[in-house]
């Protein structure tokens, strides 16, 4: 699961969007392939991830509509504040909730999400679910900001430019994704 911290998850995805590929924050995903764009996820994790998961095709995936996204968290129980969740993954259901507003074509940020919840997704299908919560965060979190990173280095080969506001905000949020586990860690104890 991963959620908004501090309100600057906000600020940054307007810039991310402005900055890596000019899309509107609250662009609608109309006629989305979500079929494609997972299973591309799935291939950056396997390629690129660092992780050993046997990959295994998502089967259920919710598109979820806008404004909804925190009574799904609260149906799940999901750990910490519902109205921070920007995805999530059930693991006893199989299924991916992803907010049906985000660009998951075009934005780098909002794909760093759905490859956090694909790890989730991964860990489930490979038995580590039961596992040490908190490892489990650790890893969906270190995998996001390896995927940003790693988003950022193909913007700049593309030619895109960053100006010291965007490459500020770009640090902060890795910083955000570098910790976030830790974060998710805290909130899974004071939940369960």
């Amino acid at each position: 699961m991963l959620r908004v911290s501090g309100g600057f998850m906000k600020r940054f995805v307007v810039v991310a969007l402005l900055v890596a590929f000019a899309a509107s924050a609250a662009a609608q995903t109309p006629g989305v392939n979500w079929s494609d764009i997972i299973q591309k996820g799935l291939a950056w994790i396997a390629t690129n991830g660092g992780t050993d998961y046997r990959s295994v095709p998502v089967q259920f995936y919710v598109a979820v509509p806008p404004g909804q996204m925190a009574s799904y968290a609260v149906k799940l129980n999901a750990a910490g504040d519902a109205s921070k969740v920007l995805a999530l993954h059930s693991c006893s259901q199989h299924t991916m909730y992803l907010n049906a507003e985000y660009d998951f074509n075009k934005n780098f940020v909002y794909q760093g999400v759905l490859v956090h919840e694909l790890v989730h997704h991964l860990q489930c299908e490979n038995n580590m679910w039961t596992s040490d919560p908190c490892n489990k965060e650790r890893q969906a979190y270190a995998v996001q900001a390896k995927f940003i990173r790693w988003s950022i280095d193909e913007a700049k080969a593309r030619g895109v430019k960053l100006n010291d506001q965007q490459t500020a905000q770009l640090n902060q949020y890795l910083d955000e994704l570098d910790h976030g586990g830790e974060k998710a860690c805290a909130a899974i104890r004071s939940h369960f």
